[in-house]
């Protein structure tokens, strides 16, 4: 990417809405379980899609986090403040922090619960022995997390559009794939 774009590359773009289908298809995955009665074939297969998905969010996150460190940011016009800028950064911080954490736990409930589970149709391996005690409490730290998901994500998306409506710089428009943004819109 040159140092004069105001668009983020298109690898970085994809991978952001890509990114969030997949949590959108986690979220939608776990949250529709419930509609299954329990010990359910079709709630197997939707706990199983839930852990599918969010492994391969979890590799996903991983390209994000190499592109990231590969490619420049675009620069944001007009330019934030510095405090604006660490807030920023520290905000995305948080998010992919949240991302990894969230899969890692949930992996880490599934093991200690001594539950074999796949990943598109390949065993995964567990992280520990079984523990249920440990399992039940860091499940709740889980759905815990899965609370906050709700809060990080709404607040992302608000900042980009109180970027675009209320600073309007171009934020919003540096990770969006088609549009061009005009100064002073």
């Amino acid at each position: 990417m040159s140092s004069q774009s105001t668009k983020y590359s298109s690898v970085i773009i994809g991978l952001h809405w890509l990114s969030l289908i997949l949590m959108v298809l986690v979220y939608l995955s776990m949250e529709s379980r419930s509609l299954f009665e329990r010990g359910s074939d079709a709630r197997d297969l939707v706990k199983a899609l839930h852990y599918s998905l969010a492994l391969t969010l979890l590799l996903l996150t991983g390209f994000r986090v190499l592109a990231r460190l590969l490619d420049k940011a675009p620069p944001i016009v007009p330019s934030p403040t510095m405090l604006a800028q660490r807030l920023t950064g520290l905000g995305h911080l948080l998010i992919y922090g949240w991302m990894l954490g969230m899969i890692l736990l949930g992996y880490l409930v599934l093991s200690l619960e001594g539950h074999d589970f796949q990943f598109w149709g390949l065993s995964v391996p567990l992280l520990t022995g079984e523990d249920s005690e440990l399992a039940h409490q860091l499940e709740d730290v889980h759905k815990l997390g899965a609370t906050l998901g709700y809060y990080l994500i709404g607040g992302h998306a608000l900042m980009a559009l109180w970027h675009h409506y209320g600073r309007k710089d171009n934020t919003l428009y540096r990770m969006l794939p088609l549009a061009k943004f005009k100064s002073g819109e």
